[in-house]
């Protein structure tokens, strides 16, 4: 028996197919900006989530040393409380107050699930830079991706971080009874570091008066956040003003447009290159407080 034919059957011609090709391509056009949005939504909520657990492990530290918080970086010195020197986020870990996680050193790359790195970043392969990122930059640039580790206590237990606390260093205007008084205070030099405990220098929880506008964490990589270049704008589109998210004392994240931040410093403290430093002070945005006796 001879096989059955179909009769009058044929493929697609040419033209039909181009305009199936078309239709397709239009449909990709359409849809591929929302899904690229969606992702950067995505990652800006798990970026908030990922400061979340890093502010609870903070919280459990400082609950378990009787509210007192920790010190964000205190280089070896002999004697004293940390005669082995201290960085905040190895600590943490350290401690258990957070999820163990693997150290990060020169040569391995953040773990899959690590807390301390935003989603929305790259990894630079030069984690002590520091960043110094004018604000205005978009989402997408490598200044937002450098992250920072120390070495303290000893090299295996060194924890990479792409956020830091609200801190500045023990300088002159950074006592606790200081109107620029941050909450976290980081020890570089001999004369402020052979004083760690003193007073002036110790920071508790009970002197955090406004809990819910209080900056506890911020995006980047600085443990001195003296000027708004130095939030990480991370999130929001590639073409646009970038969007950072900041961690308060009462435990909530919120999303804000880094550019109030950055003209508020500029349009107060001019100067000629933000790299500079400029201290934030005129943050120009509603419900931040980045020091505890700021009016």
């Amino acid at each position: 028996m001879s096989p059955t034919h179909r009769v009058g059957s044929k493929g697609f011609t040419l033209v039909e197919l181009l305009v199936v090709i078309g239709i397709i391509a239009l449909l990709i056009a359409i849809l591929l900006p929302a899904l690229q949005s969606a992702r950067r939504q995505a990652y800006t909520v798990q970026c908030a989530s990922n400061m979340r657990q890093v502010g609870l492990g903070l919280t459990q530290y400082i609950t378990a040393n009787r509210e007192r918080l920790p010190p964000v970086y205190l280089l070896t010195l002999a004697g004293g409380t940390w005669p082995q020197g201290w960085w905040w986020s190895n600590e943490i870990i350290r401690g258990k107050y957070l999820s163990s996680i693997k150290g990060v050193d020169g040569t391995r790359t953040f773990t899959t699930g690590n807390p301390f790195m935003c989603p929305s970043a790259g990894i630079d392969p030069m984690p002590v830079t520091v960043v110094l990122n004018p604000a205005l930059s978009p989402p997408g640039s490598a200044l937002n991706d450098p992250y920072r580790w120390h070495s303290y206590p000893d090299p295996e237990s060194r924890v990479g971080t792409q956020y830091m606390p609200n801190c500045r260093n023990g300088g002159s205007t950074n006592k606790a009874d200081d109107n620029l008084a941050s909450p976290f205070v980081y020890f570089d030099t001999g004369a402020v570091r052979n004083n760690v405990d003193a007073p002036q220098w110790t920071r508790m929880r009970t002197k955090v008066r406004n809990s819910s506008e209080t900056v506890m964490v911020f995006e980047g990589n600085a443990h001195n956040l003296t000027s708004a270049s130095r939030l990480a704008g991370r999130h929001g589109k590639r073409d646009r003003n970038g969007l950072t998210n900041l961690l308060f004392f009462d435990g909530h994240v919120a999303t804000f447009p880094t550019e109030p931040f950055d003209k508020a410093d500029l349009a107060n403290q001019p100067v000629t290159s933000p790299s500079q430093g400029l201290q934030i002070k005129y943050h120009g945005t509603a419900g931040v407080r980045f020091f505890l006796r700021e009016q």
